[in-house]
């Protein structure tokens, strides 16, 4: 097994649920280098690659089109090109995002929901999903929400952006219960409750002096349109207990 991004907050802990696994670094495999992501594929030829490695900031994004781009759209079109060649049999999970959804509209999102995003990084993550979707390879497409079990990194958090949000961990072995029971095809891996930003934050260690704010004030000070309403739902697999 091939984790890209291993070293990221999801990544870490799918390397203990999967502690065999290549964990290679962006020098080892800068994916946005079709000859080199080619090279190291032909040389390990994985069965089953786990694909994190993404430009996740909406400010940034918006700020560097061409290099989300490159990364999330080119770099993942270079992993699936390089694995139809040398590895064609490859199992191809991508980590996603509701993100690819309409925000403004807060029904919750299931797998056949249409995207519509709502910002550029939503953008490249839907047509990130289109490459993998059209790849020919078999594969799995995880859309969840999540932040690390560890102290919030903000000060204030918002009591009006929404999801059905999970800690890392849950979502990790999320992934490797979707993975075991052989699914293909969106799956959403999500919480079994609808909760605020502020409330999660809460909900972290050593994070009782976190802030509310709302998403008005937020637009004050900043430009970048966020998605507000990130609730998904699935009616492919359970929903877990965050926690």
């Amino acid at each position: 097994m091939l984790i890209t991004g291993a070293s990221g907050k999801l990544g870490k802990e799918l390397v203990r649920l999967f502690p065999e696994s290549l964990t290679p670094s962006h020098s080892e495999l800068p994916i946005e280098d079709k000859a080199a992501v080619s090279k190291y594929i032909a040389s390990h030829k994985p069965d089953t690659t786990i694909h994190l490695v993404a430009m996740t900031s909406v400010p940034g994004c918006e700020t560097d089109k061409e290099k989300a781009w490159k990364i999330n759209v080119e770099g993942t079109r270079n992993m699936v090109e390089a694995l139809r060649l040398h590895s064609p049999g490859c199992r191809f999970v991508l980590m996603s995002t509701p993100c690819v959804f309409d925000g403004d509209d807060e029904s919750p999102k299931d797998e056949s929901c249409v995207p519509s995003p709502d910002n550029f990084y939503g953008l490249t993550k839907t047509v990130q999903e289109a490459v993998v979707s059209s790849s020919g390879l078999k594969h799995l497409i995880v859309r969840a929400n999540f932040i690390p079990y560890e102290k919030y990194p903000h000060a204030r958090a918002f009591i009006d952006r929404k999801s059905t949000y999970l800690f890392a961990h849950n979502v990790a072995r999320g992934i490797r219960d979707v993975m075991d029971a052989g699914l293909t095809g969106i799956v959403h891996i999500t919480g079994d409750r609808v909760l605020s930003m502020y409330e999660l934050a809460k909900m972290c260690p050593d994070s009782a002096d976190v802030e509310p704010t709302t998403m008005e004030e937020y637009y004050k000070t900043n430009s970048h349109r966020l998605t507000k309403s990130m609730i998904i739902t699935s009616d492919r697999w359970n929903a877990y207990r965050i926690g």
